[in-house]
């Protein structure tokens, strides 16, 4: 690093420019919409299961769990335009991104899918998520795509950037099906809303958790945690009705607890067991 008057400059970190190829795929008829989930029960239930298992157990892991069912239930999040065609995928294949360091360029975003999500158990998501961050993730194939392509010229980049955006066969294949995205961070205490890149059908953005004040039905006012939520949806595929069917779905699934019960403390447990046998 070179320092110069009043600022310092590095050279470009090439991983990058995965980044950069990314937004290139963002779908220009995307609007946005925001809304605030009732995640007390949620938060209760995640601490009392992390206590019982002894094993944390990620909001991350919790909302792209519900958000998997609320897409199985609701196919237009997941269904894209291909030539002429509609096309809707039957396995949720959720695209998130998981913080990494990486040598040279400090905490960069990595893209992780998560395969046949709907089918899978809260326990068997948190268990992949928790793999996953620790893990580098040099032998996934994606990954190793996403790196070579990221030290290749600019225009094969933006050649490959236009092909996955206009195939969904190849969206699903490179990034999933539908997306999620996470802005939580320790510390972060007042509303705060994320509008991400959008390059499928639906991606949800988790904002911040927060304490808000509500009157409950017997009159009086109660202290609620509250989480702030943002999604961005291709107009060009879906309308406004579906969105709200979609975030109705969602919004249902996170607020119920869903999968945060003794099947999930049982389920956990067993897997613990079985890495500590391999």
């Amino acid at each position: 690093m070179d320092d110069m008057e009043g600022y310092s400059v590095r050279p470009w970190p090439t991983v990058r420019n995965a980044v950069v190829t990314l937004l290139q795929q963002h779908r220009e008829h995307t609007v946005y919409g925001s809304t605030e989930v009732d995640f007390t029960l949620a938060a209760e239930r995640i601490s009392s299961c992390s206590r019982k298992t002894g094993i944390a157990l990620s909001h991350h892991a919790y909302v792209l769990h519900c958000l998997a069912l609320a897409a199985a239930d609701q196919p237009a999040a997941v269904t894209f335009k291909r030539g002429r065609q509609m096309l809707t995928f039957k396995n949720i294949d959720v695209g998130t991104v998981i913080e990494k360091p990486v040598q040279g360029a400090g905490r960069v975003p990595v893209g992780y899918i998560f395969r046949n999500a709907q089918a899978r158990s809260l326990a068997e998501t948190n268990n992949e998520l928790r793999t996953a961050c620790r893990s580098t993730l040099q032998d996934d194939p994606i990954v190793r795509f996403r790196r070579r392509m990221a030290k290749l010229p600019s225009v094969v980049r933006q050649f490959q950037a236009r092909r996955i955006k206009s195939d969904p066969l190849l969206l699903r294949k490179y990034h999933g099906v539908i997306g999620l995205t996470n802005v939580q961070m320790r510390g972060l205490e007042q509303p705060f809303y994320g509008y991400p890149t959008q390059i499928y059908t639906i991606t949800v953005a988790v904002g911040s958790l927060v304490n808000k004040m509500q009157w409950s039905e017997a009159g009086g006012a109660v202290s609620r945690k509250v989480l702030c939520l943002t999604a961005g949806a291709d107009h060009a595929v879906i309308d406004g009705m579906g969105m709200a069917r979609f975030a109705h779905s969602f919004s249902r699934y996170l607020e119920a607890g869903t999968g945060l019960d003794s099947d999930y403390v049982d389920a956990t447990r067993e897997l613990s067991l079985k890495r500590g046998r391999a």
